[in-house]
C-alpha cells in the first residue's frame, strides 16, 4: 500500500489503493509499482493559489535475497500548474538521500525498507509516495560436480588426447572456470573440453577443477598411458648379385616392417654415389666393379633400421680404337701454321679419351685437331696416337715439308725533305713488301730522340735547327727484318722584332694615346699575334689600339709572336698623364682645384687662405678638408695633420681630423705599427707618394682597424691590414656601423686560444658594410680543447655478513642483516635456521639484484647441505656514450659558436646478492643464511667534452648587411675538434656472507649469502666538431649580395674523437666523434654555395 501526502495546512488529504489478488490476476498500477493519487485543495474561485505536484514511484525489484539492487524511477510526475523542479529519494536503510529524478540502490541486509519519493514544483509546493522493498537471506552454496574422461587414453608417444568435462554439474548455480592439469607439466588449460599432445611416454594424471558462480569447487582425475615407439627393420633382397656391366639389378625391401606402425620412408644406397628412395627400385650399374647397395627404413617416429646386398659389376673386353691423321697444307714455310686432323678416328666398342700428336720437331699437343708452326725447314713426320676409355692405343703418321723464310723488303719515304723549325713531315713505308709471307709490324725512328711510332705511315714535327736521319725498321711473319732511312733537313727560325710607337706620349688626364705596332717584322716568317701591356692593367692584342690614362706616370710594352710561336723581345715607351682639369697648365699641389672637372680652363683657382688647397687629394674637390699622415718623417701631437706636419701614426690622424672637422685623412706608402679606430664621418685613403701629389707603394697597417657607431659611414681605401691576431682575431671590425672598404687588402691574424676562429672582416650589431675591389683573408682556425678528467670510478660493494650459528637443538642461528651500502643496491637479508621439523626461511631479495636464494629443506631426517645459497646480483647496465659536437651554424651569433661534445651517462647501480636460505631439521636447528653482497657502484659518466675547433672566415656578418663586389676572398683551415675524456669504470660487487653452522646431527647449515654485481661503466664524453672554413658567412637579420671576384676555401677541420667508455661486466659507451666542419664559399642563412 502507498499514499501521497501534502503538506500540513494545506487541506490534504489522504488516499490509497490496495492491491488485490482474486486467483491468478494481479492488478498492477503503473509499470510494476502501485500508484499513489493524492487530493487536491478546493482552488477558491477566481483566486491564485499554487496546486501541489502529483509524484508518481516505480520500483523493480519489490523483493529478492540480498544483495538486491533496485531501479528507482519518478516516470509520469506531473505538476497541474507548473514544473517539477527537484527530486529527494530516501531509500529507508539510513542511506543518503539521492537528487535525480530516477536512481538505483542496492540493499545489503535482510528486511522490510520503506522506500520514499519528494518532488517539488517551481512553486516549492511538495508531495511524496512510498513504497515497501523486502529482502530476504540468501541459502548456502552447494558445491558442483566434477566428471573427466578423455579420448583417447593410452596409445604411443605423440599421443593426442581429448579431455571433456561433460557431465560436471552445479545444482543450484552455474559452472564459472574450468582447469585441466595434464599430469605432465605443462601449462594448464582453462577450456571446457581441451585437447593435449603428450611428447614423453609414461603413466600422467590428468586433473579436472571446476569452480562454480558462489566460489564452490570440485575436482576429478584421468589416467593416461603413453607408450615408447618400437623400430622397424629392414630386409635387403636383388634378383642377382653380378653380371657383366651394364648390370641391371632389380632391388626388394619385402620382409621390412614395423611392429608398432608403419614404415614411411626407403633410402637406397647403390654404393657409387647413386641413390633411390622407392621402396623396390630398379638400377643399372655401369661401370665395373664391387659395390655395397644398403637399404634404410624409417617409421611415423624417425627411429631407422638398415641391411646391405654386395653386388659385383664385370667389365666387357676392350677392342683397340683405329687413328687416322692429316696436315694441311703438307709443304709450308717455316713459321707458317700446320692444321692436323684426327678426323676418321674412332673406337668400335667405345669411345676415344685422349689424343696425342708428336710433330716431330719435339712439340707436341693433347687435343683433336691442333695447329703448329715450325720454325726451322726441314722435312718432319708428325704422329698421331689415340687412346679409347679401356686403356686400347692406336698410331697414324703424316708427312710436312717446310721451306725457309725470306726476309722483308723496307722503303722509307718523307715529304718535305726540308724546311724550318718547326717543321711537320710526313713519313711513309710504301714500297716495302715481303715476298713469301706479310709485314707483321713497322717502327719509326725520327733521329732527334724523341718517341718512336709503330704505324705504317707517321707525322712528326721537329722542332730544332739539324739534320735528321728517320729509320723504318719492318718485320714479317717471322720476325725477319729490313730498314731504310730518310734524312730531313731543318733549319733555325729567326725571332721577329717588335716595333711600336705612341702618340701623344705625355698630357692631361684623361690621356687618349694611340699605339702602332705595325712597324713590327719578321725575317722569315710572318707576325701572328700581338700583346700589349699599358701598364694600368689594361691590355690590348689588336694591331694599333688606342688607350686611355688617368693621372699618372706608365710604361707601356709590346710583344710580338711570329708565326712558328717565338716570340720577341719587349718594347717600351713612357707614358705621363697630370692632373690638368681646367687646362692652365698648372698641376697640383700648386695647382689644387684640378681635381673638380667642372671648373673650366682659365677660371681662378678655388684656394684657401694659405694660398693652395690643402686638401689636394684629387678626387673630391672639397676646401681645406684634408688631413695628412705620414709613415716616415710624420710626429704625432695634437695639432699634427698640415701638409707640411703630418702626423705618424693614424689613430692620431683619426683623432685629429674628428676634432678638427676634417673629412679626408691621406696617408703616405709605408708601414704603420699599430691599429687604430674609424671614427664617423672619416674617409682614409692610403698609398700616398711624398707630397701627396700622386699614388706610389702600399700604405700596411700591422694591427687591427676598428669601426664602431658610425652611422654617418666611414671609407677605408687603399691600404693593407694585417691584423692583430689574439682570441677570435679579427683585421677589421664593423660594429653598428656603416663601412666602406675600396681597394684594400685585410688579412685576420694569427688567431690564439683553444678553439679560436679568425675573421677578416667581421660586420655585427647591425652593420652595413661594402667591400669593393678589394682582397680579404683569414688565418685557420685554432683546435678545440681536449676534455679534462675522466668520470670517477664506482665504489666497490660492500661484503654480506656469515649467517649466525645454530647454538643447540632448538636455537637456530638467525640470518644475517643487509650490508647495504652508500650509493649500492643493497643485498639481501639472510634467512633464519628452521627449528626441528620446520623449514628455514627464504633469504631475502637483493636490492635491484636478482632475486634472494630459496630457505632450506625440512625432513623427518634433516636436510644436510640442502639450505638454498642466495643469488648473485645482476650487473649494472654500462652508461651511454656522449653524442659529437655537430656542424650546425645555426648558434653562430657575434663570434662562430661551435658545438662541443656531449657528456657521458653514468652506468647503472650493481644489483645487490640475494640473502641465503637457513637449513633445518626435524630434531635440530639450522644454522642461519648469509647476506648477499652489496652491488657495485656505478661508473660515472664522463662531462670533459671535446671543444669546437675555431673558424676561418674571410667575411663574417651578423645581424648585418654585406655587400661584397669583385673582390678575392680567402678562408684557411679550420680547428681540429678536441677529444672528450674516458667514462669512469664501475664499482666491483661485493662478496657473499658464509652460512651460518648447524646444531648437529643431521641439521642442515644456512646458505651463503649471493655476490653483488658490478656497476656499469660510465659513458665517454664526445668529441667537439670540427671548425669551418668558409669564406662569405652571413647570419640573422640583414642582406649578402656576392656579386664578381672568387671566394676560395680550404679545409674543414675534422671532429674530435670521443672518450672511450668506462670498463665494467657492462662497459659505458664510447663518446662519438664530433663532425666535421663545413666547408663552403657562402653561408647565407642555410643556403649555401659549395
Amino acid at each position: 500500500m502507498l499514499c501521497f501526502e501534502r503538506p500540513q495546512g494545506e487541506g490534504c488529504h489522504r488516499g490509497r489503493f490496495m492491491k488485490t489478488v482474486r486467483g491468478a490476476s494481479l492488478c498492477f498500477l503503473g509499470a510494476i509499482s502501485l500508484l499513489a493519487v493524492a487530493c487536491s485543495p478546493m482552488t477558491p474561485s477566481g483566486g491564485g493559489t499554487n496546486l501541489a505536484p502529483v509524484p508518481v514511484l516505480s520500483a523493480n525489484p519489490l523483493s529478492g535475497d540480498y544483495p538486491l539492487v533496485v531501479d528507482f524511477t519518478s516516470a509520469g510526475s506531473t505538476d497541474p500548474d507548473g514544473s517539477i523542479a527537484t527530486y529527494s529519494w530516501n531509500f529507508g536503510d539510513g542511506s543518503a538521500l539521492v537528487s535525480t529524478p530516477d536512481a538505483t540502490h542496492t540493499y545489503t541486509t535482510a528486511g522490510s525498507f520503506t522506500a520514499k519519493l519528494t518532488v517539488y514544483d517551481n512553486g516549492n509546493k511538495s508531495s511524496s509516495a512510498i513504497t515497501v522493498i523486502t529482502t530476504t537471506t540468501p541459502p548456502a552454496n552447494v558445491a558442483p560436480t566434477a566428471l573427466a574422461s578423455a579420448t583417447a587414453s593410452v596409445g604411443k608417444v605423440p599421443l593426442l588426447v581429448s579431455f571433456s568435462s561433460e557431465g560436471s554439474t552445479d545444482s543450484d548455480g552455474t559452472i564459472a572456470s574450468y582447469s585441466w592439469d595434464f599430469g605432465d607439466g605443462t601449462a594448464a588449460s582453462t577450456l571446457a573440453n581441451p585437447d593435449h599432445i603428450y611428447t614423453a611416454p609414461g603413466a600422467f594424471t590428468a586433473t579436472l577443477t571446476i569452480v562454480d558462480d558462489d566460489g564452490g569447487s570440485d575436482s576429478g582425475d584421468v589416467a593416461i598411458q603413453v607408450n615408447a615407439n618400437v623400430g622397424p627393420t629392414a630386409a635387403a633382397n636383388s634378383n642377382v648379385t653380378g653380371g657383366q656391366v651394364p648390370l641391371t639389378i632389380l632391388f626388394s625391401s619385402a620382409g621390412s616392417a614395423d611392429p608398432d606402425g608403419g614404415i614411411t620412408s626407403y633410402s637406397w644406397d647403390f654404393g657409387d654415389g647413386n641413390g633411390s628412395s622407392s621402396a623396390n627400385p630398379t638400377y643399372s650399374y655401369s661401370i665395373p666393379g664391387t659395390y655395397t647397395a644398403t637399404l634404410t627404413v624409417a617409421d611415423s617416429e624417425g627411429e631407422t633400421d638398415s641391411a646391405s646386398i654386395d653386388i659385383t659389376a664385370d667389365a666387357i673386353p676392350n677392342v683397340a680404337p683405329t687413328a687416322v691423321s692429316a696436315a694441311t697444307p703438307s709443304t709450308v714455310r717455316q713459321g707458317l701454321p700446320v692444321s692436323f686432323s684426327s678426323v676418321g678416328s674412332g673406337d668400335s666398342d667405345g669411345r676415344i679419351t685422349a689424343y696425342n700428336w708428336d710433330f716431330g720437331d719435339g712439340d707436341s699437343s693433347a687435343i683433336a685437331n691442333p695447329t703448329h708452326a715450325y720454325s726451322v725447314a726441314g722435312p718432319f713426320v708428325a704422329t698421331l696416337t689415340v687412346t679409347d676409355n679401356a686403356g686400347g692405343v692406336a698410331t697414324a703418321t703424316t708427312t710436312v715439308t717446310v721451306t725457309p723464310n725470306l726476309a722483308p723488303s723496307a722503303q722509307a719515304g718523307g715529304t718535305p725533305s726540308s724546311g724550318k723549325e718547326p717543321v711537320l713531315v710526313s713519313f711513309t713505308s710504301a714500297g716495302s713488301a715481303d715476298s713469301d709471307g706479310t709485314i707483321a709490324s713497322y717502327n719509326w725512328d725520327f733521329g732527334d730522340g724523341s718517341a718512336t711510332k709503330t704505324t705504317a705511315s707517321a707525322t712528326h714535327t721537329y722542332t730544332s735547327a739539324g739534320s735528321f736521319t728517320a729509320t723504318l725498321t719492318v718485320t714479317d711473319d717471322f720476325g725477319a727484318t729490313d730498314t731504310s732511312t730518310v734524312v730531313t733537313a731543318v733549319t733555325a727560325n729567326v725571332a721577329p722584332t717588335a716595333a711600336a710607337t705612341a702618340v701623344p706620349q705625355a698630357g692631361a688626364r684623361p690621356l687618349v694615346v694611340s699605339f702602332t705596332g705595325s712597324g713590327s717584322s719578321d725575317s722569315d716568317g710572318n707576325i701572328a699575334s700581338y700583346a700589349w701591356d699599358f701598364g694600368d692593367g689594361g691590355t690590348s692584342t689588336v694591331t694599333n689600339p688606342s688607350h686611355t690614362y688617368a693621372a699618372g706616370a706608365y710604361v707601356a710594352t709590346l710583344v710580338v709572336t711570329d708565326d712558328n710561336g717565338v716570340a720577341s723581345a719587349a718594347v717600351s715607351l713612357g707614358i705621363s698623364a697630370v692632373i690638368d682639369d681646367d687646362a692652365d697648365g698648372s698641376q697640383p699641389p700648386a695647382d689644387c682645384n684640378d681635381s673638380d672637372s667642372a671648373v673650366f680652363p682659365g677660371a681662378v683657382d678655388p684656394l684657401d687662405s694659405a694660398g693652395i688647397d690643402s686638401n689636394c687629394d684629387g678626387a673630391d674637390g672639397q676646401i681645406a678638408s684634408t688631413l695628412f699622415v705620414a709613415a716616415t718623417g710624420g710626429a704625432d701631437s695634437g695639432s699634427c695633420g698640415a701638409i707640411g706636419s703630418p702626423c705618424a701614426s693614424l689613430s692620431q690622424a683619426v683623432l685629429n681630423a674628428a676634432a678638427g672637422s676634417k673629412s679626408v685623412v691621406q696617408a703616405s706608402s709605408g708601414t704603420y705599427s699599430a691599429g687604430f679606430t674609424l671614427t664617423d664621418g672619416i674617409t682614409l685613403r692610403g698609398g700616398y707618394a711624398p707630397g701627396y701629389g700622386s699614388r706610389s707603394g702600399t700604405s700596411t697597417v700591422n694591427g687591427s682597424v676598428t669601426a664602431s657607431s658610425t652611422s654617418a659611414g666611414a671609407t677605408l681605401s687603399d691600404v693593407t691590414i694585417n691584423g692583430s691576431g689574439g682570441a677570435n682575431a679579427t683585421g677589421v671590425l664593423a660594429q653598428s656601423s656603416t663601412l666602406s672598404l675600396l681597394r684594400v687588402t685585410v688579412e685576420s691574424g694569427t688567431p690564439t686560444g683553444a678553439g679560436s676562429s679568425a675573421y677578416g672582416v667581421r660586420a655585427i650589431a647591425g652593420s652595413a658594410v661594402t667591400i669593393v675591389d678589394s682582397t680579404v683573408s683569414s688565418k685557420p682556425g685554432v683546435a678545440g680543447a681536449a676534455g679534462s678528467g675522466a668520470g670517477s670510478p664506482g665504489a666497490a660493494g660492500c661484503n654480506g655478513g656469515g649467517g649466525g650459528n645454530a647454538s643447540g637443538p632448538s636455537s637456530p642461528g638467525g640470518g644475517a642483516g643487509s650490508c647495504g651500502g652508500s650509493g649500492v643496491a643493497s643485498s639481501g637479508n639472510g634467512g633464519t635456521g628452521g627449528n626441528y621439523s620446520g623449514g628455514g626461511a627464504n633469504g631475502g631479495s637483493g636490492g635491484g639484484g636478482a632475486s634472494g636464494g630459496g630457505g632450506g629443506c625440512g625432513s623427518v631426517f634433516g636436510c644436510g647441505s640442502g639450505a638454498g645459497n642466495g643469488s648473485g646480483g645482476a650487473a649494472g647496465s654500462g652508461g651511454a656514450g656522449g653524442a659529437g659536437g655537430t656542424n650546425s651554424a645555426t648558434s653562430a651569433t657575434a663570434l662562430w659558436a661551435g658545438v662541443t661534445g656531449g657528456t657521458g651517462s653514468a652506468g647503472a647501480l650493481g644489483g645487490g646478492g640475494g640473502g641465503g636460505g637457513g637449513g633445518s631439521s626435524a630434531s635440530a636447528s639450522g644454522g642461519g643464511g648469509g647476506a648477499g653482497g652489496g652491488g657495485g657502484g656505478a661508473g660515472a659518466g664522463s662531462s670533459g667534452v671535446g671543444g669546437a675547433g675555431g673558424g676561418s672566415f674571410g667575411v663574417y656578418a651578423h645581424n648585418s648587411s654585406l655587400t661584397v663586389t669583385n673582390s678575392t676572398v680567402n678562408s684557411l683551415a679550420g680547428g681540429t675538434g678536441g677529444a672528450g675524456t674516458a667514462g669512469g669504470a664501475g664499482g666491483s660487487g661485493g662478496s657473499g656472507g658464509g652460512g651460518g653452522s648447524k646444531s648437529c646431527c643431521s641439521a642442515g647449515p644456512g646458505g651463503s649469502g649471493g655476490g653483488g654485481g658490478a656497476g656499469g661503466g660510465g659513458g665517454g664524453a664526445g668529441g667537439g666538431s670540427g671548425g669551418p672554413s668558409i669564406s662569405v658567412f652571413h647570419t640573422g637579420s640583414g642582406t649578402l649580395a656576392v656579386s664578381g671576384g672568387t671566394q676560395t676555401r680550404s679545409a674543414a677541420g675534422a671532429g674530435g674523437s670521443g672518450g672511450t667508455g668506462g670498463a665494467s661486466s657492462n662497459s659505458g659507451g664510447s663518446g662519438s666523434v664530433g663532425s666535421t666542419g663545413l666547408l663552403l664559399r657562402i653561408w647565407n642563412n642555410s643556403a649555401t654555395t659549395a
